[in-house]
């Protein structure tokens, strides 16, 4: 190690990665390492971990290699033959690196900061309420899988019904779904859901004809406070919706507001035909993954071109197109942005005040924050959440959606908050739990993240990313043959495992000297844009040619709805090979607010700053480049 330091030194390369702050900024990453982005597939945060990442990894490639002189880049001549036994030197240094990359894929950007500034809004879950309910999901009578997605929507319907009622508890819909098919005692469900009623019922629909039977049940004792039967036309189902929500209300003594009254009687006004597909197409979309999504994208589109007016198929159709192009990468951002605006627009145009639209803006913003670092949208998405949750308490969704906002501007304090908000309505819901653990790991509260990730895995046993959260965790605590041991279990399961899975093995075997089997590791990782992008940038990293790093990196940045971490990696490396002018202009287009006479650095430009102030320190502009630089150190020492 002492001989790496030393030829580290001897090639600059400390001195080259801390003049741009890349240094300090990887540092962080290991230390805050062990983050795996999503408990779904979330390929654009993949992609601009991996764009962080590998500009750190060619500042110190390109450092190591090249000098630079005052007669332009020059090769660091050796300082001796290399042993040509198995892997040479520079083949273990460069395993190194790459390995220090493919383990930053886990980790977040950033560092505690920004603490105190934001606060998780009270929840109706905080209030003294002793009437409190779960609505188990319906049972399904039909065979057909599509009665059954209505039989959800149906459920779904009534907890949102009696969320909106200020008197009343309600667990939230994860929560409350969990149970769905579980044989589990109902003091148990009470127990966990600290409720002290369930709503349970099932549905049996053929044609333009339902039955629906619902019963109200003590936990305490099992007493049926209330139950009754419908036979009724498809029509009337609004109506057999607010009869069983003033039914329930009625049995727990609860006194409606004026406002709430309304609007249990407001749903009637809804196209039953519309209403029907809406919750069809709602619960594919719970559901995730891409044939869902897709199914549940096709829906609304129908139901708009059916039902103009329908009013919640626009935030739907938002939603879906959004999580296509976040979570599968199948639509690119510029064009879903651009369906998804009207959408949102559309939406709070005929509902203004529905929480649901405003969550689904908030989120549109946030993707429009995260993949531009434009602060104006920052704000518009937190107003946007807030707005939402004055309007419905009990939204687990938006205070989710925050929560995830909190952790993209670095402030991990008001990001745990607003999770344990969320798991405060919602106690089951396993993604918030994830992210939760996620960010204990970022305040240096192992235990606390540890333990909230094995209750994930113990809730639910298929949830493999929890468990390959704890190999990292392990990794980062240089416990690496506990982390290879469940990252290898996980990888050799018959589901097999994601790429993050492979990432990190290749990570643990590169630290350990097993560098045939970190290759094997690496060969895994299934195909997917990130992939080709990674491949792309590691074999030009490994060819020690800056024109080749140049080409590629330009060739990603060019792609269509290529994120802009792309563009700023290759304005990195056209900085690194001395065209200073090229690296300007190319960050000047993404961010010209850092070009402007009041420029604005946040977490999401921190590094594009960085880079531009090198650039303008070379250019003779020093004025502009120091202004940077200090609101970058600022930022940092944050």
């Amino acid at each position: 190690m002492s001989k790496l330091f030393a030829e580290l030194k001897r090639r600059k390369v400390l001195k080259v990665v801390t003049a741009y702050v890349i240094a300090a900024w990887l540092a962080l990453q290991m230390a805050d390492m062990v983050r795996e982005p999503l408990g779904m597939p979330d390929w654009v945060f993949q992609a601009i971990l991996v764009a962080l990442v590998i500009g750190f990894l060619l500042t110190v490639t390109l450092a190591w290699i090249f000098d630079f002189t005052p007669d332009g880049i020059r090769r660091t001549p050796a300082a001796g033959d290399a042993s040509d036994h198995g892997f040479s030197t520079g083949r273990k240094i460069d395993f190194v690196i790459i390995a220090m990359l493919l383990v930053a894929l886990v980790a977040f950007v950033g560092k505690d900061s920004l603490f105190g500034r934001h606060k998780a809004p009270s929840t109706a879950a905080d209030a003294d309420v002793t009437k409190s309910i779960a609505v188990l999901p319906f049972v399904s009578m039909s065979s057909d899988i599509e009665n059954e997605y209505f039989s959800d929507g149906l459920s779904e319907e009534l907890l949102n019904m009696l969320a909106n009622i200020k008197d009343l508890k309600v667990a939230g819909r994860t929560s409350s779904f969990y149970y769905k098919g579980r044989d589990i005692d109902l003091r148990e469900i009470g127990s966990q859901l600290n409720v002290n009623h369930v709503l349970e019922g099932s549905v049996r629909k053929s044609g333009n004809q339902v039955r629906i039977t619902a019963q109200l049940v003590s936990v305490a004792d099992g007493f049926h406070v209330w139950s009754e039967t419908y036979d009724r036309q498809l029509d009337d189902i609004f109506k057999i919706q607010e009869e069983i929500a003033r039914a329930v209300t009625a049995a727990l003594k609860v006194t409606l507001l004026l406002e709430e009254d309304q609007a249990l009687a407001t749903q009637q006004a809804l196209n039953p035909a519309a209403h029907s597909m809406y919750l069809i197409a709602r619960s594919r979309q719970r559901e995730r993954g891409l044939d869902n999504l897709e199914q549940a994208m096709h829906l609304f589109e129908n139901i708009i071109e059916d039902f103009p007016d329908f009013a919640p198929a626009y935030s739907g159709l938002s939603d879906s197109i959004l999580l296509l192009s976040n979570n599968h990468l199948i639509i690119p951002f510029a064009e879903a942005r651009g369906k998804a605006t009207p959408l949102i627009e559309k939406a709070l145009q005929l509902a203004p005040f529905s929480s649901d639209a405003w969550t689904s803006k908030g989120f549109l913003d946030q993707q429009i924050f995260e993949n531009s670092g434009d602060s104006e949208y920052l704000a518009s998405a937190e107003a946007a959440y807030l707005k939402a949750h004055e309007l419905d308490p009990n939204n687990a969704q938006a205070l989710y959606w925050h929560g995830i906002l909190m952790d993209a501007t670095g402030n991990y304090k008001a990001a745990i908050e607003m999770f344990r908000q969320s798991l405060k309505l919602d106690p089951l819901a396993r993604i918030p739990r994830y992210r939760l653990a996620l960010d204990y790991q970022q305040a240096g509260d192992f235990d606390k993240a540890r333990a909230a990730l094995e209750e994930s895995f113990r809730l639910y046993p298929d949830f493999t990313t929890a468990k390959a959260a704890i190999g990292t965790l392990e990794f980062s605590l240089g416990n690496f043959e506990t982390a290879e041991s469940i990252l290898r279990e996980i990888a050799d399961s018959p589901a097999g495992g994601d790429a993050n899975i492979y990432f990190s093995l290749f990570a643990v075997y590169s630290n350990v000297g097993e560098y045939q089997l970190a290759m094997d590791a690496i060969e895994k990782v299934p195909p997917s844009p990130l992939k080709d992008g990674i491949d792309k940038l590691l074999a030009a990293q490994q060819s020690h040619d800056i024109g080749v790093l140049l080409a590629t990196t330009a060739e990603l940045a060019a792609s269509d709805g290529s994120p802009p971490q792309w563009k700023i990696l290759a304005a990195q490396v056209e900085y690194l090979a001395g065209d200073f002018e090229k690296s300007r202009q190319r960050l000047a287009k993404i961010y010209p607010v850092l070009f402007s006479d009041n420029p604005e650095v946040n977490l999401q430009r921190v590094l594009p700053a960085t880079i531009a102030a090198a650039a303008l320190k070379k250019l003779g502009e020093t004025e502009q480049a120091d202004r940077l630089l200090q609101l970058a150190q600022a930022i940092y020492e944050s």
